[in-house]
């Protein structure tokens, strides 16, 4: 069973009934929503592939139709639900936005610098930023049909990597911006809380650091964030890398799909003639 108030955040901001001291309620106005629709994706088989960190030979994808159920309360007190429905004002909530760019695969030793104008957010209150360096060379995490821990699903350390970002002209980062990984960690600790980690999961090098990780995980999780809490107009991600020749080093040197995620502001406004926008702030 899945409560969708903690998959859904506007669902988790509306309007409240607090039934007793421990138990509370989400009120959603069906007279302001008509024509509500929840939407499940499902993984096709392919996808599931790149989600299990082990064999993957009998991997499928089941897609349920009758024995799928929505279960909801209904308000049955016509007085109260009226009341209920009159409260509702609006909502405010934080939703996650994306937007993505590609650091192109470089074969040879140099420094490979990328500067990426990063137009998903234009116009709106972006407060925290998290980038997602996701892998895309199949080899760098599958052997046969064997994946290893994170498969695709974390994100891959760069060798002497640099990170910044230029909003709306200005330099959020002094200097090279964030150099250092465990600079970037306690960035991300400080944002998004604390982080569980084995020694090596957010570190690459061209030494055999895998000696230390015995879970195959060595230079996959390491995520970087940072506090923008500005309306964008034009946002620029500033990533470097340093590219080492030979076939050993293919996953500091693969493409990766940088992921770039933004907590923005959104609201619900309703309109005297009943009816809703909605907007972000």
């Amino acid at each position: 069973m899945i409560d969708l108030t903690k998959c859904l955040s506007l669902l988790k901001n509306s309007v409240v009934l607090q039934t007793n001291s421990d138990n509370k309620s989400v009120v959603l106005p069906t007279n302001v929503f008509k024509q509500l629709k929840l939407v499940v994706e499902w993984n096709n088989e392919n996808t599931l592939k790149n989600m299990v960190g082990y064999n993957i030979a009998a991997i499928t994808s089941i897609k349920p139709k009758l024995n799928s159920y929505l279960s909801v309360d209904e308000y049955l007190d016509s007085q109260k639900k009226m009341e209920l429905m009159n409260q509702f004002k609006g909502v405010q909530w934080q939703a996650v936005e994306t937007d993505s760019k590609f650091i192109e695969a470089q074969a040879t030793s140099g420094t490979q610098k990328n500067n990426f104008i990063v137009r998903g957010f234009d116009g709106k209150q972006v407060n925290k930023l998290l980038i997602q360096l996701q892998p895309t060379q199949l080899d760098t995490w599958r052997t046969g049909t064997t994946n290893n821990d994170m498969t695709n699903q974390g994100s891959i350390a760069l060798y002497n990597g640099k990170f910044n970002v230029v909003v709306n002209g200005k330099q959020l980062l002094t200097r090279d911006g964030f150099t250092n990984d465990m600079t970037r960690l306690s960035e991300l600790t400080d944002l998004y809380g604390e982080m569980n980690l084995k020694p090596g999961d957010n570190l690459t090098s061209l030494s055999n650091i895998e000696n230390i990780n015995t879970n195959n995980t060595s230079g996959d999780l390491d995520w970087t964030s940072m506090i923008i809490n500005d309306r964008i107009n034009e946002l620029q991600v500033n990533i470097e890398r340093e590219t080492v020749n030979g076939a050993a080093n293919n996953k500091i040197n693969q493409r990766l799909k940088a992921n770039i995620f933004g907590m923005v502001d959104k609201s619900i406004v309703m309109r005297t003639d009943g009816r809703y926008n909605v907007v972000y702030n």
